[in-house]
């Protein structure tokens, strides 16, 4: 919400009264580490005027989280995820496709250690970039920004900030294996994400933006869990998404597209973390 008339109306307060349920059953054999069983997760959550929401606070939302591991062998374990989920306009039905707004702490993200790999955490999807003028010599124009100063003007005071979308879909696969050393406690893995986060409008689906990111990692045991380092493979072009430049407390847009600056290994992706990825 970058609009100054946008601004103006979110800085009042507004009321959100939802109704949620959530339903959990876990049959795998841990809760850091599973190797047999399975995992079902749903969760809806519906805010309406009947409900008490002001009219910047309606929507229905609902995700499904399903995941299955198989032991393969004493340490060896094949495991799968599929989540899913969607955010409608209670306005148009649970038919309508467009949500005019859905709170940014309702709408959904993805990337990141947990999801899909190959990109940052929550960097799958629509962006918003600004860029403070204040730091910047050059006068930020739409045909200033060519390849040669694009790395000056991002590295400046850059705020890269994921706006969200209304439809998700993930779905990962990966191979646990045993490896040398550590005594046992060292394991490695092959993995591959598949996800798609839109902003949907009129269309259900957009099969140009399922993104498919294979990677490799190894595991550590810890007492509090699989010390995780994973690296993963995006052969995509940078996400690209509108640039705003901040000039005297103002947003002014400079273009809806803009991609990513070049970074020294820009089709891979690093994470470290404490847990399996799902």
């Amino acid at each position: 919400v970058c609009d100054s008339a946008d601004v103006a109306r979110f800085q009042n307060t507004q009321v959100e009264s939802v109704l949620g349920l959530s339903l959990v059953r876990d049959r795998s054999n841990s809760l850091v580490d599973p190797t047999r069983g399975s995992r079902f997760s749903a969760d809806a959550r519906y805010a309406s005027s009947f409900l008490g929401s002001d009219s910047l606070n309606q929507f229905a939302r609902a995700v499904v989280d399903l995941a299955f591991y198989h032991q393969l062998g004493r340490r060896t374990v094949f495991a799968w995820r599929v989540e899913g989920g969607a955010i409608v306009s209670p306005r148009l039905g649970f038919g309508g496709q467009n949500v005019r707004f859905v709170p940014p702490s309702e709408r959904f993200y993805t990337g990141g250690p947990t999801s899909v790999r190959g990109y940052g955490q929550n960097q799958l999807g629509p962006v918003v970039r600004v860029v403070n003028a204040d730091r910047i010599d050059t006068v930020i124009t739409a045909d200033s920004l060519n390849p040669a100063l694009r790395d000056t003007v991002l590295s400046a005071d850059t705020l890269l900030a994921a706006t969200g979308g209304n439809s998700l879909f993930v779905a990962n696969a990966e191979l646990r294996f045993p490896l040398p050393g550590f005594s046992g406690r060292l394991t490695g893995a092959v993995f591959v994400d598949v996800g798609q986060l839109i902003e949907r409008g009129n269309q259900l689906f957009d099969f140009s933006t399922i993104r498919v990111t294979p990677g490799a990692g190894i595991r550590i045991a810890t007492p509090l869990g699989p010390l995780r380092f994973d690296v993963a493979y995006n052969g995509y072009a940078p996400q690209q998404g509108p640039l705003y430049v901040k000039q005297q407390q103002q947003l002014l847009k400079v273009t809806d597209t803009y991609p990513s600056p070049s970074t020294p290994h820009p089709h891979l992706q690093f994470h470290f973390a404490i847990g399996q990825a799902f």
